[in-house]
């Protein structure tokens, strides 16, 4: 229930856009509709991501963006505007269950 009341509340809000910080370290609290990116930003080499799950379970997600240990999400920056996406998809397997893309910086929810 509390995954369709959410739903609808991201539906009809003005604001849908995830805002995207680049870190060297995570922050002790993270922030709502906030996605951080953690690693040697100067290099453009990311390690992680770490957010709140946006079905409103209260969950921190940590999604690993190093191809050389799976399983990992690829981070792609649009260099023409403030957007990015995340591939592939990010589907919880416990807990609330969630499936959903990030892409152009707004959750896209699955129907599974």
């Amino acid at each position: 229930m509390r995954k369709i009341i959410n739903w609808l509340s991201n539906f009809f809000t003005f604001e849908k856009r995830f805002k995207i910080v680049f870190l060297n370290e995570f922050p002790k609290k993270l922030k709502d509709k906030t996605i951080y990116i953690e690693g040697d930003i100067k290099n453009g080499d990311y390690w992680y991501s770490k957010f709140f799950c946006p079905c409103g379970c209260g969950d921190i997600l940590t999604l690993n963006l190093m191809n050389d240990t799976p399983p990992s999400w690829n981070l792609n920056l649009d260099s023409n505007s403030s957007h990015f996406s995340f591939h592939p998809s990010i589907r919880r397997k416990i807990k609330c269950k969630s499936h959903f893309w990030i892409i152009k910086s707004q959750i896209v929810w699955c129907k599974d």
